[in-house]
Order: C-alpha cells, then structure tokens, then sequence
C-alpha cells in the first residue's frame, strides 16, 4: 500500500522550521491554528476511521481559532450588499470560517489523481505570491515561499508515478494554509479585488459545492459520503472505458491543468474586475459542461 504520510511529514518540517528557524508570526499562527485538522486528517491516514462529524467538528474548530488569532483585519467583499450583512455582529467571522472549511473541504475531493491536488495548490500558493509582489507584502511573499518548498518536494515524488500520497492531513493542511493565505493578504491590502481571491480558489470551491448540489438535490445522498462522481474520477473512468489498459491516473491531471492554472490569470487581470469575473464564469462553465458530457459519454453502452 502506498503511504499516506506526506502531509504529516510536511506538518512536521514546516512545526520544526518555524521552532528552530524561520520567524514568521503568520506561519505560526497557521501550524498552530491548523493542530486540530491535522490530528483527525492523521487520525483517519493511520487508522481509517475518522467520522465526518468528527472531522467537520475539528475543521469549525481550526477554522475558529485562526479567525481569533488572525494578525491582520478580515477582508472586505467587492458587493456592497454583502459586506453590509456580513458587518452585523459576528456575520463576518462567520462567512470566513464557513469559506475556510468549503476550501477545506473542496481541496480534500481534488485530491484522487497524482498531483492535482499538489499542482492546484502549488499555483494558488504562486498567485498568492505574485500578488503579494505587486503590493510589496514581504510576510505573505516569505509565506508563500515557504509553503511552496516543501509541496514541490512532494510532487517530484506524487507526479507522475504516485509514489507516496498526501493524504487527507496533507490535503486537509494546504486547503487551510491556502485559504488563510487569502486572508492574510486580502485582510491587509484592500486595494485588491475580491474577485482575484474567488478565481484563486475556484477549482476546489466549484468541486465541492457542485458535489453537495449534486448529493443533496439530484441523488438523495448524504454529502459527506465520498463517490466517485468528480471530475477527474469522471475522466480516469472515461479513459478507462478508451483503453481498458490504462493505468496511470496522471494523464488526468494533465487534462485538468485549464482549472489548475486558472489561479494565475488573477495576476494578470488584477485591477480588471470584469475580466475577473468574466474568467470565474467561463472556469465554472466549461467545469459544468465537461462534466455533464463525461456522464453522458460513461453512461452509453
């Protein structure tokens, strides 16, 4: 059985480097924030028995207490309306840790195909990090770097051959550190779009909120239950069903590589919120048609 350690292994370097090394208050506040979805995501890679009320009690928890140790204010929304609810009481908080756990969550289901899920955060992290140049903010930029290192380590070793996995704590990690990288960085320099935020996070936010749609609305189906109805299982069955002899799920990542740099179009059009939100639709559309042409193409005889 290949293992399922690396992301405890890449917790660990990060724990090791911010004790004995690299003074980052956001990185500390992230490892530490982080301990309660890193102890069920290596509850459930050891012994496989993590229940999904138990994990979402851990992801409100981690969420919540990075919310409370957050360093820099909570970022504003580019829609009027809802930055109006979201400034009644505790609404605010409530949206972020709600968005956390979504991120959470989504970057756990891409996680089924050697490094995608590697890939997609390692040009999220990168995005963050162009963004955090264009604004000289040195700590997300020291950041950025310092989450990358250790996830391109992992891909040498995840892509193309799958030769050690991530597991959930790894996925479970990176959801969570990408998305307090947002915060860091969009709490602090308001003069960013929103919207690049959202087009950063789009893959895994559309994987997970079309699957509860699709769970809850169209096949009666508890959400927390896992299937393998997402898309890049889609593709993997697709390419199955071409050549009974394939074997390697990497192809399907490569496929998938018009979501996974998707992130980096938020550095070019920056300043440009139609061209922002013009891409996020496009992303979202050819997400819902290839899906849709998938199951209709696996369920022919």
């Amino acid at each position: 059985e290949i293992p399922r350690i690396a992301g405890i292994i890449i917790y660990i370097f990060l724990s090791t480097l911010a004790f004995f090394s690299i003074k980052s208050n956001y990185l500390n506040v992230i490892l530490i924030s982080a301990l309660p979805i890193v102890i069920v995501g290596g509850k459930e890679d050891i012994f496989h028995n993590s229940s999904p009320k138990l994990r979402l009690m851990m992801m409100i928890l981690s969420a919540g207490a990075f919310i409370y140790l957050l360093p820099t204010k909570l970022p504003e929304i580019d829609l009027p309306i809802l930055n109006q609810i979201l400034d009644f009481g505790f609404m605010k908080e409530i949206f972020f840790i709600f968005s956390i756990m979504v991120i959470v969550n989504g970057n756990n289901l891409i996680d089924g195909v050697n490094g995608n899920l590697a890939f997609s955060n390692i040009f999220q992290l990168i995005s963050i990090m162009l963004l955090a140049l264009i604004v000289d903010d040195d700590k997300v930029v020291q950041l950025s770097c310092l989450l990358l290192i250790p996830l391109i380590v992992f891909a040498l070793f995840n892509f193309p051959f799958g030769k050690i996995f991530c597991g959930d704590t790894g996925a479970y990690f990176y959801g969570f550190a990408v998305s307090a990288s947002i915060i860091y960085l969009f709490g602090k320099n308001d003069q960013l779009l929103s919207w690049n935020a959202i087009l950063i996070l789009l893959y895994p936010s559309i994987e997970l909120l079309f699957s509860f749609i699709r769970k809850k609305f169209f096949e009666n189906k508890s959400p927390f239950n896992a299937d393998a109805k997402h898309i890049h299982s889609l593709i993997f069955r697709y390419l199955i069903k071409k050549n009974s002899r394939f074997n390697n799920n990497s192809l399907v990542t490569i496929l998938l590589m018009p979501f996974i740099l998707s992130p980096l179009l938020s550095y070019q059009f920056y300043e440009d919120i139609f061209a922002i939100i013009t891409i996020i639709f496009i992303v979202f559309f050819i997400y819902v048609m290839i899906y849709f042409i998938l199951l209709n193409k696996l369920s022919e005889k």
